[in-house]
């Protein structure tokens, strides 16, 4: 009776907890030699897949254009509570107090987990952040966004291999947004939103420019 909570118990801490750490090159001012350096450095990953090459630089700031954040929807909090009984369920016939206190624990490890995972999406007027990914804006290119059909066929059949990934099952949007950079490899970001038009009309119409930063 009790292997298909199990399972699904399982399967809930496999997509929440498993960060797969990747290779990722970062751009930091060398304060000894006042010059720039590249570095190789590991950080943990939303998603298997390619983590983009930039990360965030000290110092950098700017007004928050949009602010998101993924939280589960409804139904993940009742399968979630749902699973945390489990343990009442199993413990009940030894010692019903020991199965009340394993389930509020349960519970409480679950709630945790699911918070600590929610990724954060940020505008500023100079970067960008999903999650634990973060890019300066002069890199960004057009970005798109999908629901639907759309949005299923971004995550699938039309998904570039080393595209950075951000997803989250629960969040039916996706914004597709494209990577300038040169020395990058990843060709762009993909990652989830409940208002993916609002966030790429966002990131379209007030994306810093290159040729603003020169000329000023």
């Amino acid at each position: 009776m009790t292997g298909y909570p199990a399972a699904a118990l399982l399967s809930i801490f496999g997509i929440i907890l498993t960060h797969k750490p990747r290779r990722t090159r970062s751009r930091a001012a060398d304060a000894a030699h006042h010059t720039d350096r590249k570095t190789l450095m590991y950080q943990p990953h939303e998603i298997p897949g390619l983590t983009p090459q930039h990360t965030k630089s000290a110092g950098q700031a700017g007004e928050v254009l949009y602010e998101e954040r993924l939280y589960p929807n409804a139904w993940i909090w009742i399968i979630t509570i749902g699973l945390s009984l489990v343990p009442a369920v199993i413990f009940a016939p030894i010692d019903m107090l020991i199965g009340v206190l394993a389930s509020v624990m349960t519970l409480i490890v679950l709630i945790f987990a699911l918070h600590t995972s929610t990724p954060t999406i940020r505008v500023t007027s100079t970067e960008l952040r999903v999650g634990r990914a973060t890019i300066e804006r002069h890199y960004l290119g057009r970005a798109q966004g999908f629901v639907g059909e759309k949005a299923t066929a971004q995550r699938g059949t039309r998904l570039h291999g080393l595209a950075y990934l951000c997803i989250r099952g629960w969040v039916d949007g996706v914004v597709r947004l494209e990577v300038l950079d040169e020395e990058d490899k990843t060709p762009y970001w993909l990652f989830s939103s409940r208002r993916p038009q609002v966030l790429s009309q966002t990131l379209n119409d007030t994306r810093f420019r290159p040729e603003q930063n020169r000329s000023s």
